[in-house]
C-alpha cells in the first residue's frame, strides 16, 4: 500500500498483490533463515552514520550558519567518512576487535571533523535564489 501513496495512485490493489508475491517468493527461498545476520549488519552500518551527523553538526556549529548560499545536495568528505567508517566496523566485526558499532561511531565522528578542518570543505556554495 506505500507503493500506492508513493506512485499517487487510488487502486491499492495491485500493489497489494506484488507485495504479496514478492513475500511469498523471499518466503520461499529461506529468506527468514538470514535475518539474524541482516540484523548484525544493519546493527555494524547505520551507527558511522549517526558518527558523520554529530560530526558535522559540531564543525558546522563552530562556523555558524552561512546565510544567502544553499547547502549542497552530496557534501563528499561525509560520504567519504561514511565510507572508511563503515569500513572499519565491519572490518573490526569480522575480525573480533573491539565493538564494531562503537568503532564505527567514533571513526565517523573523528574523520568527519578531521576532513573538515583539513580543508575537504565543499569548495562551490550554491548561491540562494
Amino acid at each position: 500500500m506505500a507503493g500506492a501513496e508513493l506512485f499517487d495512485r487510488p487502486s491499492k490493489g495491485p500493489f497489494v498483490i506484488g507485495g504479496a508475491v514478492i513475500g511469498t517468493v523471499l518466503a520461499l527461498t529461506g529468506v527468514q533463515n538470514h535475518l539474524v545476520e541482516y540484523l548484525g549488519l544493519l546493527g555494524t552500518f547505520i551507527p558511522p552514520l549517526g558518527g558523520v551527523i554529530i560530526g558535522d553538526f559540531l564543525t558546522r556549529r563552530r562556523r555558524g550558519i552561512p546565510t544567502g548560499t544553499t547547502p549542497p545536495a552530496v557534501r563528499w568528505p561525509n560520504l567519504l567518512a561514511y565510507a572508511v567508517a563503515a569500513s572499519l566496523a565491519w572490518l573490526s566485526g569480522e575480525l573480533g576487535i573491539g565493538i564494531p558499532p562503537v568503532i564505527g561511531i567514533v571513526v565517523a565522528i573523528a574523520l568527519s571533523t578531521g576532513l573538515s578542518r583539513v580543508g575537504l570543505r565543499d569548495t562551490a556554495p550554491v548561491s540562494g535564489a
